[in-house]
């Protein structure tokens, strides 16, 4: 879980748990690329990175 109101997650293999990864901050300006979850990426996930990231 990450507090911050600026965030660059790129690249993580995250495993397990309900949700893969989490940005407290619903304001948080993000740049979410190449990520490879097995659940949700819990954050204010822009529409035009949803098909850059594997979730599943």
């Amino acid at each position: 879980m990450l507090n911050t109101p600026v965030a660059v997650i790129n690249a993580n293999r995250v495993r397990g748990g309900e949700g893969s990864i989490y940005v407290v901050d619903p304001k948080a300006l993000l740049t979410v690329i190449g990520n490879i979850t097995t659940h949700e990426i819990g954050v204010p996930l822009p529409v035009e990175m949803a098909p850059i990231n594997l979730i599943g």
